[in-house]
């Protein structure tokens, strides 16, 4: 079930946003810190985690195939503890979640990331492709040209957030515009639960995994060897993520029309969708799209809404007769 928390959580140090133009605040996703004290079975994620860490911070490529390690370390120890409305906790829960979100960056940094082909990972039995799966989406593996880790963020604009905790690491997808396209804005975003897991699960550790992007809006769990996992969801970190980006400069668009880049059209936030009902959404007089970021908030945490209705935005300098 979405947690319908009202948007008052903990201020957080923002990293985008241009001055008092700014109607958001972001911060990174934070992880958890290495304990090399443990002498159980999660010991060598531990180990590997903090490797990652210390190659990181040395701008060593190496530090993806120690996240990679220490997150499929973990994921064992973390298996057998999955079960109906269960969330993921625990110490291994940490660590996975951490080396995953690590190896998210990472893997993008030192450009280990193809979206098409999976993720490239270096051991010593040699380089080897890990897969990519991509379930629920309407979009395509090639329009996920970045992936952020949602961490904390706040925002006035909105009433509610939209969010559960779960198995899976939270992300906000970025797509940029390609050459020629038209009713596409510069850069569309998108929510996508990030889990990297077996193949096949078993009492032995698999060798075989997967890198797997579900879409929240439409998939809510995940099933293992042994039961149905919820998955972690954030439907609302893509909205405020364009929010601590964008520039809301609407009063010189209506004193001055023209006088920026911001662009007159019709914009689809999601691909066209054959079969369903359009509804486009016109901001009014000195104003933005933004304007309705609160009400596409609400619609869209309706599965019921998103299955029928697909919903367009147009754009415009208020100040043109």
């Amino acid at each position: 079930v979405l947690t319908e928390s009202h948007s008052d959580p903990p201020n957080p140090s923002p990293i985008f946003g241009r001055g008092s133009c700014s109607r958001a605040q972001w911060s990174p996703a934070s992880v958890t810190q290495p304990q090399l004290h443990c002498g159980d079975a999660l010991g060598s994620a531990e180990l590997a985690y903090a490797r990652g860490l210390e190659l990181e911070t040395q701008n060593d490529a190496h530090c993806v195939d120690c996240f990679f390690q220490a997150a499929t370390s973990a994921w064992p120890a973390i298996a057998d503890d999955l079960c109906g409305e269960c969330t993921p906790h625990g110490r291994a829960a940490e660590v996975y979640h951490s080396a995953l979100i690590k190896l998210i960056t990472a893997g993008q940094s030192f450009r280990r990331f193809n979206p098409k082909q999976g993720l490239t990972v270096h051991s010593s039995a040699g380089v080897k492709t890990i897969p990519t799966g991509y379930r629920g989406f309407v979009w395509e593996p090639e329009d996920f040209d970045f992936v952020t880790p949602v961490g904390e963020y706040t925002t006035k604009e909105l009433t509610r957030f939209y969010r559960c905790a779960g198995l899976g690491v939270t992300t906000v997808v970025t797509r940029c515009r390609r050459h020629g396209e038209t009713f596409v804005r510069p850069k569309q975003v998108f929510s996508a639960t990030v889990l990297l897991r077996p193949v096949v699960d078993g009492p032995q550790p698999a060798r075989h995994y997967v890198l797997e992007f579900f879409d929240p809006l439409r998939i809510s769990a995940v099933t293992t060897a042994t039961c149905e996992v919820p998955l972690a969801r954030d439907l609302t970190a893509p909205i405020v993520y364009l929010l601590s980006q964008a520039n809301r400069d609407y009063v010189t668009n209506f004193l001055q029309p023209g006088s920026n880049s911001a662009e007159t059209g019709l914009f689809m936030i999601e691909p066209y969708q054959p079969g369903k009902i359009p509804v486009v959404i016109v901001h009014g007089l000195l104003s933005d799209p933004f304007t309705w970021v609160d009400l596409f908030n609400e619609v869209r945490a309706h599965p019921d809404i998103i299955a029928r209705y697909q919903f367009l935005g147009f754009q415009y300098a208020t100040g043109e007769p």
